[in-house]
Parts: structure tokens; C-alpha cells; sequence
């Protein structure tokens, strides 16, 4: 594990998305020895990411190899807790590992934060919300939506990518083309149930498609679709609902997005 991790670069955005849709089948297309491969780059992918973001935290200095070893050996711990508690899919292991490094991360840097806010910004950005992949996922919708004549269907194609990512065969789909409104909706969280078992729900909010749809679609101009979590079991609700909705006409509500409506 320590070459790999001294071997491995970081983990870019769209590695990271590959490496997702490589887990996003109930049965992993890979051979199992690919699989543990693919689990050691992304441990060491993670280790080095998590030592750099601790790095930057005045109150963590000199103090990133302890604690991103203590957050792989308790995420280690929780997931073969949960793997001898219940079987699980390809999908879901990978979901429940990225969960447990998520409450590892929380539990071993909160007190030197010194508030659940500040760790949650932590969590998110090591989950892939740092600007940078905020600005490299943007950049690809974008470009998708000016090759597309239809960009509300594009998004909803994009967003049931997701959905397939986060809970393969367990999110609903309803198309309204004359409101002209997409709706995936799902009452199964892998994060959520994780996260409940150990009651810190509200880590569900750093996580999952809380973190997934503003990452992929938080840069789509309004006057072009509007990709929302209308309803998250990380608020409360009973479940998570996306919905795809055509874009306003009214042009002054553009704010500072990059407007693709002009392209066909």
C-alpha cells in the first residue's frame, strides 16, 4: 500500500468517474484481481488527495500523515464491519467504502476544525467539489450542450447517468414532454442508509447526489435547464428526487453563466 501510495497520482474528476462507472453494474464487468487493483489506486489516490487538502488547514499543519492514516484504517475497519454485516452489489460496496472515508474524515478532523461546517467543506471538497472539478464537469456539460438540439433531454440523459452511478435500477423515471420536465426519483441511498446506521445523517448533505448534481450541473445557464434536487433524504425528505425542467425565457436571468441556448 505505501508504494502505491508514494506511485499514484491524484485522482482527476473524470478518473474518478471511471472508475465509478467501472462499479456501476450489480455485477463488476472486471475480474476480481482488476477490482483490487482498481481499489489500491484509489486508496492512494485518496491518501495523497486528503494529506495535500490537510495541508491547507492552518490548524491540521504538520499533522496530514497521522490523520490520513487514521482515516484509511477506520474506514478500512467500518467497511468490513458492513461487508460481514450484509452482502452487498459491486455498486453498493463502492458507495459504502467512499461513505466510510467520508465519516472516517469527519470523526479524525473535527475537533481540530472545531465545527461540523468546516469538516463538511472538507468532506465535499475531497469528494470531488473542489473548483477545479467543479470547472472541469461544467466545462464537459457545456460542450455536450452546444453539439445538442435538444438540451433538456441531453441533461436528463446526463442525469440519469448519475442516477445509474449512484443506485444502478433504483431510480424511477418519468418524462412530461409537454411540461417538459424530466423526474428521477429513488427511495434507496446507500450514503443515507450508512450514514443512519451511525447516526450522522447529516453527513448525506456532503455526499451523494447533494454533492453530485451542483458538481455536474451547478454551471448550467437557467435560460437553458434547470437540474435541481428538488426533494434529498439528506433534508429530510422521504426520498431524493432530480428534476430536469426547460429553461426560463426570460433572458435577463442569466446571471454570470455561460448561456448554450444560442447553439443548435
Amino acid at each position: 500500500a505505501d508504494a502505491a501510495d508514494a506511485a499514484a497520482p491524484p485522482m482527476t474528476p473524470r478518473a474518478r468517474a471511471v472508475t465509478a462507472r467501472a462499479y456501476s453494474s450489480s455485477s463488476h464487468w472486471l475480474p476480481s484481481r482488476a477490482r483490487s487493483w482498481l481499489d489500491d489506486i484509489e486508496n492512494a489516490a485518496f491518501t495523497k488527495t486528503l494529506k495535500a487538502q490537510l495541508d491547507l488547514v492552518p490548524a491540521l499543519a504538520g499533522r496530514g500523515d497521522a490523520i490520513a492514516a487514521r482515516v484509511r484504517e477506520r474506514a478500512d475497519a467500518l467497511c468490513r464491519d458492513d461487508d460481514v454485516a450484509r452482502a452487498m452489489g459491486d455498486a453498493e460496496a463502492t458507495h459504502t467504502r467512499t461513505a466510510a472515508r467520508a465519516l472516517a474524515t469527519f470523526e479524525a478532523t473535527r475537533s481540530f476544525l472545531g465545527n461540523d461546517d468546516a469538516a463538511m467543506a472538507l468532506i465535499r471538497s475531497l469528494m470531488g467539489a473542489e473548483r477545479t472539478a467543479v470547472t472541469f464537469n461544467g466545462g464537459l456539460v457545456r460542450g455536450a450542450l452546444l453539439l445538442s438540439v435538444d438540451k433538456r433531454k441531453t441533461l436528463a440523459g446526463m442525469a440519469s447517468n448519475v442516477c445509474h452511478d449512484l443506485a444502478p435500477g433504483a431510480w424511477s423515471r418519468e418524462d412530461d414532454d409537454n411540461a417538459a420536465v424530466t423526474t428521477f426519483a429513488t427511495t434507496t441511498c446507500t450514503y443515507h442508509a450508512f450514514f443512519k446506521r451511525y447516526d450522522v445523517e447529516f453527513l448525506t448533505a456532503a455526499t451523494c447526489c447533494s454533492l453530485d448534481v451542483p458538481l455536474w450541473f451547478g454551471d448550467v445557464a437557467k435560460t437553458v435547464a434547470r437540474v435541481e434536487l428538488a426533494e434529498s433524504m439528506a433534508r429530510g425528505d422521504a426520498r431524493c428526487c432530480i428534476r430536469v425542467s426547460q429553461g426560463a425565457t426570460d433572458a435577463s436571468d442569466n446571471n454570470s453563466k455561460v448561456d448554450n441556448s444560442s447553439a443548435s
